[in-house]
């Protein structure tokens, strides 16, 4: 399995830079979102710290349909869809914390 973005295996997103890259790339499967309760949120806390990683990926689950989001830098944004990264503990200290 390939180590991606964290060292997270499995895991290796794709930036996109704008709208329209992320509609043409995301936009059907996010509208299909629509209605979906949020069930579930993760987001990637490093042992020892006091604050998430802002440029780690969050997760949220809806109803069984999880979503990847991830920014890095100013103007690049990944969204992946049901990695199943939740389960898999990042290389080094980290780990992901369930919020809800």
């Amino acid at each position: 399995m390939s180590m991606g973005h964290y060292s997270i295996p499995g895991y290796d997103p794709t930036w996109l830079r704008s709208r329209a890259a992320m509609e043409e790339a995301h936009g059907a499967r996010l509208a299909s979102l629509v209605g979906r309760r949020l069930t579930k949120t993760w987001v990637l806390w490093g042992e020892g710290r006091t604050t998430w990683f802002e440029d780690g990926p969050v997760i949220l689950d809806f109803e069984g349909l999880q979503v990847e989001i991830c920014h890095r830098e100013f103007d690049k944004v990944a969204i992946t869809s049901s990695t199943a990264m939740a389960f898999h503990r990042p290389a080094g200290n980290a780990e992901f914390h369930r919020l809800t």
